[in-house]
């Protein structure tokens, strides 16, 4: 196994570190610590499948306006 070793400037003179463990900032631990939480837990759904009905029963609205265009006036 072969690792990344970073030469960081400390007050005490020079260190070696393995890439990836030099120290950060407050913000940058907040973010990394907080990415996991804003993952989806589940795939989300299309819009137009199952939201509030069965699919059969909702209706298209462009296809709704379609057949209305499409009937002859009385």
């Amino acid at each position: 196994m072969h690792f990344r070793i970073k030469q960081l400037r400390s007050e005490t003179g020079e260190q070696h570190a393995l890439a990836g463990t030099e120290k950060i900032s407050d913000a940058e631990l907040a973010k990394r610590r907080g990415e996991p939480l804003l993952k989806p837990k589940t795939e989300q759904k299309p819009a137009d499948e199952n939201l509030f009905s069965e699919r059969n029963k909702q209706i298209d609205l462009v296809d709704q306006l379609t057949a209305e265009a499409a009937k002859p006036e009385a």
